[in-house]
């Protein structure tokens, strides 16, 4: 799957357009959707940190720093981690149920 791709998908579950994800704004919903696409990308679809940086143009550094405190939110917070599983739901073309 091509990073697009999973934008697309990322950025529909979150009701915004693919163009949000990859822009600069960091207000709520886009920067949380920008979040998990780094951490998808990184975790699941093995994309190297210096793609995902290219890709987005942002610094290894500040991709590296978010997918780490996503991590960390996904392992100790409920909410998070049923959101990421929708999200991977959603890229596997599955029905999300509650």
């Amino acid at each position: 799957m091509k990073i697009e791709d999973i934008v697309e998908k990322i950025a529909s579950y979150y009701g915004l357009c693919p163009d949000d994800i990859f822009s600069r704004d960091k207000h709520g919903n886009v920067s949380r959707a920008r979040n998990y696409a780094y951490y998808i990308l990184h975790c699941e679809c093995n994309f190297s940190v210096g793609q995902i940086s290219k890709a987005f143009f942002r610094t290894n550094r500040n991709i590296f720093r978010r997918i780490s405190e996503l991590k960390y939110l996904i392992n100790n917070f409920n909410e998070y981690k049923k959101e990421y599983e929708q999200i991977i739901m959603l890229l596997n073309d599955k029905p999300i149920t509650n």
